[in-house]
């Protein structure tokens, strides 16, 4: 169920059949190579949520464009908001969303660089005592890789010989698959095919340049690692077969991990049974 789609007065049985769950999609507006567009990740999670919950019945809340993108403003379209305004951004949504009758809030993230940010926001959530429960997962967590696809190939029927054959090549291959990847671009493709170039997939190149990797050896954390030993802001190998149907098959293993987490969150009950008792032996700061 989406938010902005329900009539008023629908909305009190959307909350019974939530269970008082609302999802909360986030991304952020940056460049994904040339052969995505700039909302990816906003575009493939809100995708995913929407029909992860025709499966298991949640109510979707508007996605959020704005991400963390510190630093990258040299990429053409990205969008940069500071990281204070984001987190009041998302703590007036979830008022709202509380306001409204729902006490369980799933911020589904389809940003990596949003990651700390948000589970700051959940941990800070819990200092503010505003009576709902801020839970973070992320896309970046799912396994729809061509290896997964593999291991239930029956699972997905409409896939080809040709296409298995591809998903095959791919895993012997041991080929990288990270930001503008296989399975970004699949999740593009199927939620938005018309706003994918597959065959600009290989224009630019995803090999990092390794400038910054003594950092890495170190655990050193610097905002500037992954965007200097990635100037395409790419972090994959190119690879070719790409299409429709593989697409399907990786969104819908993404749906799938979704839609689990949906239940879980909706059936589970430990979480607001601990925050009682958390809230009782932790006074207000």
């Amino acid at each position: 169920m989406l938010w902005e789609e329900l009539r008023q007065d629908e909305f009190a049985a959307a909350i019974e059949s939530s269970k008082g769950v609302c999802v909360l999609p986030i991304g952020c507006v940056e460049s994904h190579g040339v052969h995505l567009p700039l909302a990816c990740d906003v575009m493939h999670v809100a995708h995913h949520a929407k029909l992860a919950a025709q499966r298991e019945p949640v109510v979707v809340f508007p996605s959020i464009y704005f991400g963390e993108k510190a630093g990258a403003g040299e990429y053409p379209g990205t969008i940069i908001f500071p990281e204070s305004l984001i987190q009041q951004i998302l703590e007036q949504c979830c008022k709202e969303i509380y306001r409204n009758g729902f006490k369980k809030i799933i911020i589904l993230n389809g940003h990596g660089g949003n990651t700390n940010m948000l589970n700051n926001f959940a941990r800070s959530s819990l200092l503010k005592r505003a009576g709902y429960i801020v839970f973070v997962a992320s896309a970046g967590l799912f396994d729809c890789s061509p290896s997964k696809i593999l291991k239930r190939v029956k699972d997905f029927p409409y896939l080809t010989a040709e296409d298995i054959q591809v998903l095959m090549t791919y895993t012997a291959s041991s080929k990288k698959d990270g930001h503008g990847g296989f399975i970004e671009t699949g999740w593009l493709l199927d939620a938005r095919a018309d706003l994918v170039r597959v065959d600009l997939m290989g224009a630019k190149s995803g090999k990092s340049t390794h400038a910054w990797d003594e950092f890495g050896k170190r655990k050193i954390y610097s905002p500037f690692s992954w965007m200097a030993n990635h100037p395409d802001s790419l972090d994959c190998d190119y690879h070719e077969g790409l299409n429709e149907r593989i697409a399907r098959a990786m969104t819908e293993l993404a749906v799938e991990n979704v839609a689990d987490i949906f239940a879980f969150i909706k059936n589970e009950n430990i979480s607001e049974k601990y925050y009682e008792s958390w809230a009782a032996k932790n006074p207000l700061i």
